[in-house]
């Protein structure tokens, strides 16, 4: 799957983070600099989030 804005491929943490952040039925996911954009968050706080998340036992991180 690639970046809707940027066109780079998706990795699994960065489709699990646009289904959280986004929606469970988004249709366009994004990667990690796009999201960083999109919700004015640094990159390490995305992925510290992702972990949290795959802590949690968030399916979208296994």
């Amino acid at each position: 799957m690639k970046c809707a804005e940027c066109g780079r491929e998706l990795d699994r943490d960065e489709c699990g983070l646009s289904y959280k952040l986004i929606s469970r039925a988004a249709t366009q996911l994004y990667c990690l600099d796009c999201l960083s954009r999109q919700f004015r968050i640094s990159k390490d706080e995305l992925l510290r989030l992702a972990e949290q998340f795959r802590e949690a036992g968030c399916t979208l991180f296994l």
